[in-house]
């Protein structure tokens, strides 16, 4: 089964593809990439774009939803719950904390300025999903990328994270 996609060529070095919230796909590719390289690519993550549609799909997160003041406060309140604990039993504080409007990542880390970010949208997930974004953001205080290290200190403060990731309607590309 051919998957349709857009195709945006731009001055990049890798093939991206990106499922939007209404099940489209976007692919977007190096100028000098042959298009039956990028076929071939797509035809190999056709099972992922199928499952990422899916979960799309199944969303509790409306897209287009108008998150209000209150939405907001309601967040940091949740947020205030975890974070301090795992600020404390992790030794990782951040230096600001912000809840922000996102439409791919759940929540966002600068290591260099300290500063945590975390998306409106986590309004709407449960408290199990919200304390496992906390840490996951938290761990990247101390390491940058998804390594092994990085994994292994999210497992230390949180042995079934992988059981809480897997409360996320879409996939994650951050937390």
């Amino acid at each position: 089964m051919a998957v349709e996609y857009i195709l945006e060529r731009k001055r990049i070095k890798n093939i991206y593809i990106h499922v939007k919230p209404d099940g489209s796909v976007l692919v977007t590719a190096p100028r000098y990439v042959a298009l039956a390289e990028i076929e071939r690519f797509v035809e190999l993550k056709t099972d992922w774009i199928e499952k990422t549609r899916k979960r799309l799909a199944e969303s509790p997160v409306v897209p287009g939803r108008e998150y209000t003041k209150e939405d907001y406060n309601a967040l940091l309140g949740r947020l205030n719950l975890f974070l301090p604990r795992y600020a404390e039993m992790t030794g990782l504080y951040p230096s600001k904390i912000s809840i922000k409007n996102m439409k791919t990542r759940w929540g966002s880390c600068n290591p260099q300025s300290r500063a945590v970010h975390f998306a409106v949208q986590l309004t709407d997930m449960p408290d199990e999903f919200i304390e496992y974004v906390v840490l996951h953001e938290l761990c990247h205080l101390k390491y940058r990328g998804h390594g092994v290290r990085f994994w292994a200190l999210v497992e230390r403060y949180m042995p079934d994270y992988k059981d809480r990731r897997k409360l996320s309607p879409k996939p994650l590309e951050d937390a």
